[in-house]
């Protein structure tokens, strides 16, 4: 909800700034780069001079288990968006870590300490485009990432300013033991697996079935169409409005969603659960993932929120 607050307080800045201002039809398109934002680089220093921690390229290597007090004063902003857009308005300057975990676990990082308002971003490659998590919390709030099962890999921690806000800070990085013992996701066994709705439009669910081996989707008395391969998961619902099921299906390798006669999005990676279901309520589907290591439940376009824990399976329609 802060967050939301955030945005939102945000995106009213930017509307008053831009009031009475025309834009050519392509500015419309979400394509076209947007206006540089605001900046907040550092004073009286040459980008070449870069401090260690300055970016994905320089950030100062640190050991799993971490911690120590210091600031983001003297650094310049080199990214003020993450998650392609998801997180903004993060134009203070910002100190980059990095750190490596050689097996699967625990993993608690604490931002305390704060004067301004600091977040936290976990990144699982040296891009802004790679968030694996994070903690955006209003004010000096204190910001915390706590996952239960971080794979094993090397990591990307930014400490970003807020809208150029720069503080002194206590930074704890904690591997704290082993990983729980996973519960497994159930998943499709070979062959046939039943998919109903309501693909016709007359108000009644359809029986339907979706054949993996050759991505045939029967639908009895309405329809048989191939869409799909063998990896993909099912995610059939009502994508454009118009009152019927649509064959749709899900690719967790790349992220993919490919919806019959609609268009295709990218939304999640490998390891997510699809939940696609009306989120808000305008009669239109929207894709959504569950992650399981840390509870993240993400719907495309409204927000991010998270419930639940290590183990749990999301409840869906």
């Amino acid at each position: 909800m802060q967050r939301k607050v955030r945005q939102l307080v945000t995106r009213a800045a930017v509307l008053i700034l831009l009031a009475g201002v025309s834009f050519p039809a392509a500015a419309l398109d979400r394509t076209v780069a947007k206006p540089a934002p605001p900046h907040f680089p550092a004073a009286g220093r040459s980008r070449q001079a870069a401090p260690a921690g300055d970016t994905f390229a320089t950030a100062i290597v640190i050991p799993a288990n971490y911690s120590a007090s210091s600031g983001n004063f003297g650094f310049a902003d080199d990214y003020w968006e993450y998650d392609y857009g998801w997180i903004y308005g993060e134009s203070g300057p910002d100190r980059v870590y990095r750190f490596t975990t050689p097996t699967r676990g625990e993993l608690v990082i604490t931002l305390n300490g704060l004067s301004a308002d600091l977040d936290l971003i976990l990144c699982d490659g040296p891009s802004v485009n790679s968030v694996y998590d994070y903690s955006i919390n209003a004010g000096a709030s204190s910001e915390r990432i706590e996952i239960s099962r971080l794979p094993a890999g090397t990591y990307y921690l930014v400490i970003d300013g807020w809208w150029g806000a720069t503080s002194s800070y206590s930074l704890s990085v904690s591997g704290t033991g082993p990983a729980p013992t996973p519960v497994p996701v159930p998943t499709p066994a070979p062959g046939s697996v039943a998919y109903p709705g309501d693909y016709d439009g007359d108000g009644y669910d359809d029986i339907a079935v979706f054949r993996p081996a050759i991505g045939l989707w029967a639908i009895r008395g309405v329809t048989r169409a191939y869409f799909g391969r063998g990896d993909d998961r099912t995610v059939p619902g009502d994508y454009d409005g118009d009152g019927r099921t649509d064959i749709a299906v899900f690719r967790p390798a790349s992220g993919l969603w490919a919806i019959r006669g609609i268009g295709q999005q990218y939304f999640g990676r490998s390891g997510d659960l699809p939940v696609p279901s009306d989120y808000d309520g305008d009669g239109t589907f929207e894709p959504a993932v569950f992650r399981p290591p840390g509870g993240l439940w993400a719907v495309r376009g409204l927000t991010r929120a998270y419930f639940g824990r290590s183990g749990d399976l999301p409840v869906i329609r």
